[in-house]
This record gives structure tokens, sequence and C-alpha cells, in this order.
């Protein structure tokens, strides 16, 4: 037992056990696998191991610490094996990613010396490197490494494993290894929103330990998509409401005095005694962005909160471009958001509102269990009363005609569309629930991610201004299917932008330089005239006639919409016959 603890901390034995995990058929196979490795670690390798699996190893909230780029570690694996950049880049493409890549060029026999502490501190000095700096300590870690740990340093400094394991495995192998009842470590998971930490205090029977806390900011909840409300409406029961769908950036609020706050080791942004944090869908902490919207969140604190170390507001909501009480196409929130300097006069050309549609957490008390209709009622009793704090719109029905009657209307009059949701609902952190749905118009946007760009001599010749666009084969599959391309004009905000980043994250290029593959990070909302059937493409459709809406800065590339909805929308097509062609 004692020989198997001293080889516990090895990197190599971590990426053995991800390759068992990544091969068991069963979710019952893959949790042992997890049990009986995880039982054995010490503490700060069992942090380090879960984190790993989870594939967070960079914070998600310090904005300085993002995962490593493809050019990046190609430039690496060039160095560590002394082929071409544009070799590897022509590998990647053959083998589908530079995680194989680098475990084929690396055949030596190097014996493992890396160590989950190894590579946890290379993370945290990768998460405060720059430039060459990062580079060299990239190559550090990959010169070390034997080929199997090549292949998941790789996929780990992406932020990705890749391998088939849900989270909610996870979580069990940590409730066997602990003893717990799985429920009351997904709580507390959801609590802390540290799986690793999670484990340590189960570990020792801590679990109380954990609180939800301001300024800890946990996963938004999130809608499914349905396209069309008539079938959506046969399917529910009684009990709905429905909220206007905001066009904005979604937004966690966190309110509390500030002395609740002096130890926490992020920027503190304080008004008269009060502190403000806003945080992105993300959890990146964007509060730097929005200055002006400090004070009147603050104002909620006075009357809002009681008073003792239990006082504060978790408010979930979406941040609108806002001016004379209208709100404003989200085109200009994203010049607030491509700016990294807030200039005051920056601030008064696009000022923004935050639109409060649900309350997480008061004065100690966590809400995300109790239904909507209760956080409804505690969110109408805020004293709002600024115009840059606002309540969302919310109509509560009980019979589903005139539900229906209510999104005819609306439709009617031009609006995007709804959110629907069950009045019985209860708020699931990072879960897309049947209990919300977004409801648009059949003609609707979708969000996808760019996969290669090209430049187009005709009409732009010095800059990329079409794109290739996929989206995700499902919820629970991360491989990507194009449908089609979208051509990008000068008049869309920051176009010149958009083509100078594909130049910084370029993976390979063809047809002369005239073509590049990019890594898929880049999200737009999209509009198109019809989807075809089409043999040419993987997932089986295409779109047609494909308008960039914007550039979805706030969104990470795992949320855009899947073949699925692609499907749901080509179904409806068929049977309405809707093409904005015709």
């Amino acid at each position: 037992m004692l020989e198997i603890a001293a080889q516990a901390g090895a990197f190599l034995e971590f990426a053995a056990v991800a390759e068992r995990v990544n091969a068991a058929n069963t979710r019952a196979e893959k949790a042992t696998v997890l049990r009986q490795y995880l039982f054995q670690l010490r503490d700060d390798h069992l942090l380090h191991a879960i984190h790993y699996f989870t594939g967070h190893a960079f914070s998600r909230r310090d904005r300085s610490s993002v995962p490593i780029g493809e050019v990046t570690l190609i430039s690496a694996l060039s160095i560590v094996t002394g082929v071409e950049p544009a070799l590897l880049a022509m590998q990647r493409f053959d083998y589908g990613d530079l995680a194989t890549v680098g475990a084929r060029l690396l055949i030596r026999q190097t014996e493992s010396v890396l160590t989950l502490d190894d590579v946890a501190i290379a993370i945290e000095q990768l998460s405060k490197a720059k430039g060459k700096r990062r580079l060299n300590w990239v190559v550090k870690l990959l010169d070390r490494a034997t080929p199997l740990e090549v292949k998941y340093l790789i996929n780990l400094l992406q932020g990705d494993l890749q391998i088939d394991l849900e989270e909610e495995i996870l979580e069990v192998a940590v409730a066997q290894i602990s003893g717990q009842p799985t429920q009351r470590i997904q709580w507390v998971h959801m609590l802390s929103g540290d799986l690793g930490k999670t484990a340590v205090l189960a570990r020792h029977d801590q679990l109380d330990q954990a609180h939800m806390q301001v300024f800890q900011p946990i996963k938004f909840m999130l809608a499914s998509t349905a396209s069309d409300a008539t079938r959506l409406l046969r399917s529910l029961a009684q009990g709905y409401a429905i909220e206007t769908k905001y066009d904005g950036m979604r937004a966690q609020a966190h309110i509390a005095p500030a002395d609740r706050a002096s130890d926490d080791p992020f920027n503190e942004t304080v008004v008269a005694g009060i502190r403000v944090a806003l945080f992105s869908r993300t959890l990146e902490e964007i509060t730097a962005n929005f200055p002006d919207l400090l004070m009147p969140l603050a104002a909620l604190a006075p009357r809002a909160l009681v008073s003792g170390e239990s006082a504060g507001l978790i408010l979930d909501g979406e941040i609108v471009p806002y001016r004379d009480g209208k709100i404003l196409p989200f085109t200009l929130l994203q010049q607030r958001l491509g700016n990294s300097s807030k200039t005051e006069d920056l601030v008064a050309m696009v000022p923004v509102a935050f639109i409060v549609y649900d309350i997480l957490y008061k004065d100690g008390t966590v809400l995300i269990n109790q239904p909507y209709g209760q956080r409804r009622a505690l969110l109408e009793a805020l004293p709002i009363e600024s115009s840059l704090v606002q309540l969302a719109s919310a109509h509560q029905f009980f019979d589903l005609e005139a539900l229906g009657q209510q999104f005819r209307q609306a439709r009617a009059e031009g609006q995007e569309g709804f959110m629907v949701k069950m009045l019985q609902s209860l708020y699931r952190p990072g879960r897309r629930s049947k209990d919300w749905f977004k409801v648009k118009h059949p003609i609707a946007t979708l969000d996808v991610v760019v996969t290669a760009a090209e430049i187009d001599p005709l009409t732009h010749p010095s800059l990329f201004s079409l794109f290739a666009i996929a989206v995700r084969a499902s919820e629970s599959d991360a491989s990507l299917l194009n449908i089609g391309k979208v051509s990008a004009s000068l008049s869309l905000p920051n176009f010149e932008t958009l083509s100078d980043w594909v130049q910084q994250h370029t993976i390979e290029e063809f047809a002369n330089g005239q073509v590049h593959l990019v890594e898929p990070q880049i999200v737009l909302e999209v509009i198109f005239d019809a989807i075809q059937a089409s043999s040419h493409h993987k997932g089986g459709y295409k779109l047609e006639g494909v308008r960039i809406l914007r550039v979805r800065r706030d969104k990470p590339a795992q949320e855009i919409d899947t073949i699925e909805t692609i499907r749901e929308l080509a179904e409806l097509q068929r049977e309405e016959g809707w093409d904005s062609r015709t």
C-alpha cells in the first residue's frame, strides 16, 4: 500500500487512469476506475487530479488565467520534437487534434519524472506568464513528458481533457471514496464551485463547512431551445411564467457590505461601504467593464439586506445597452466588451442597465431550491428604484391557450421571443433544464463557432471576411459539425479586429494563405434564410443566406447550439414552409 501511495502523485498514473476512464463502456465502470485511483491520493494530489479531470486547470475567475492556444502549443511541440510548425499543423488536421499528434511524434522511451505537483506549479506559472515566458514553460513541461503524458498535458493546457467523462460521474466517485451521499456531494460542489475542494472536505467529513458565499459565483442555469411554441405548449403542464427574452449579456450580480469581502483575493469595488461584483457566464469577474452599474446595484443594499455577517445578495440577470428608457441593440454593447480601457467617454457613449430576472441567495439563505414562483415573489419585494436596475417583465399563466395567444401576439409585434419557465422549477446551476425554454421566431438565430476563415479577393483582399461555421454534435459530444459559411461586412463592429484574431489563432494555412484553419473559440450569433439538406456536410445540413448578427464575446464555445436544434428547425421549415427569401 505504501508503494502505491508513493507512486500515486505521478502524472503518468493520472494519464493512464484518464485512458481507462475514456475506454470504459458504462458510467458505473468509469466511476469505479476513478474511485480506485482517487482513494489512494493524498489531499493535495486529490485536489489537483479532480481539477484536471474536470478540465479546469486554469481559473475561470481570473482574466489573465486562460488556456494555452494551439499556436503556442504547436511552437512548443516544434521546439521539443524538431518538426516544423507547418508540418505539425498539417498533422493536426489529419489526426483531428494536437494531443494525438504530440503523442505520436514523441516516440522516445523517456522515463516519467512529472508529478501532479510539477504540473500544478507549471500551470500556476503559465497563468501569470505572457509571450515567450509562457512558451518556455510549455516547452519545459513537454520536454519532461512521456508520449502518453504529452497527450493529456496538451489537452489539459487547452482546457478540456477530451475524455468521455461527465462531471456527474466524477461526483459519484467522490461520494464513493468519502462514504457521503452523492446528492450531498453535488450540493456542496454547487455551493463551493470547486469539486476538488469538495472532495477534500468530504474525505474529512467536513462538508458542513461549505456555504454559498457572496463573491463566489455559481454556474448559471441554462434553458433548452424550443423552435415551435405551439408544440411546446402542448407538452406543458399548467403553471408557467413568460419572461421577455432580453438581447444582452448574461451576468450574475453579487452585493454585500464591504467588510464581508475583506479577505477576498480579487479586486474589490466598493460604493458607500457596499461591494458589488459582476460575473459573466464563464464565471469571470467583469466588474471593471461596467463601473456605471456599481452605484445603482449598491443602492439595493441598505433596505434589501439584513445586518450582520450573513448579509448579501446574488442576482441573475442580463446587462443590456440602455438609453432614455429604451433597450438598444446588442451591437452597441460589444463596444464596451471589446475595449480593455474603460474611459468616461465610452461609458457615456454606451450606457447600460442590469435587468434582474432571478434571485439565488439573500442574507444567508440559499434560494435555488425554492420554486421559481417563490423566488420571483422575493425578487419583486426588492427595493428596485433606479432605471439602471430593472425587474424583468414576467407574466404567469395557468391556461395554455392564453399562453399561446400571448406568444402569437408577441410574434405579431416583432419581438424576438420569450423565456418560458415552469412556476415550480428549481434553479439548477450549470444544467440545461427542460423547465426553462427559449422560444424564438421560426426563422431563428443560432450560436455557432468559427472553424476557418477565408480572404475574398473580390471584396476585402487584405482581410478575412468569409468564415466557416459549425455547431456541436450534441450537448455531451463536443465534436464540431460544419453547417456552412457566413460573410462578414465592414459594417460589422470590430470587423478588422476579428480578421486580426484569425492571424493570431491560425492552426493551418491553405491555398497560399487565403484559407486559415483556426482555433474554434469565436462564437457568432447568426440568422439565416433556410436550411438545406446537404450530403457534403457531416451533420447533413447547410444554412442558406447566413448573416452575422453579432460576435458573442460573452459566450464560450461549449454553449453553442447543437445539430439537434438544426434538425428541429429543418422539420419546422418543412411543416410550415417558411423561408425568408419568399
